[in-house]
């Protein structure tokens, strides 16, 4: 194991009358250990009915990134077919990176018509 994912990210928000100035998180570069070797770099089209990511040779996906590639449509990330949404993503949100929960099952569903996903999964 030799720190094989580099994750950066940052988040600020500052509102008038809300905050006095920007308030923010970020992580720049933190390096994960992965023990397995697996991983899928890869794109669906999503619909309305939940749809299991196909996750190719991973066995036991960890970390994941997600893009939604519409301009109109959300997507959402759920776990199994009948979960409640993990997260939802509206046209124009930045990539979504997470750790995946042991035992996951990711699917995917559309708000309407069949808008792109594209995917990065990595196996633990």
């Amino acid at each position: 194991m030799a720190k094989e994912i580099t994750i950066s990210g940052s988040l600020s928000f500052f509102k008038t009358g809300v905050t006095n100035s920007a308030v923010g998180k970020a992580a720049t570069a933190v390096q994960v250990d992965v023990a397995g070797n697996a991983y899928i770099e890869a794109s669906m089209a999503t619909s309305t009915s939940p749809a299991a990511i196909p996750l190719g040779g991973v066995t036991t996906p960890r970390w994941a990134q997600f893009q939604n590639m519409d301009a109109t449509d959300n997507i959402s990330i759920r776990d199994g077919s009948g979960g409640t949404n993990l997260i939802t993503m509206k046209p124009g949100d930045p990539v979504a990176t997470l750790p995946l929960a042991a035992g996951a099952v990711p699917y995917a569903v559309a708000s309407a018509n069949t808008p792109r996903l594209d995917y990065l999964i990595v196996q633990a």
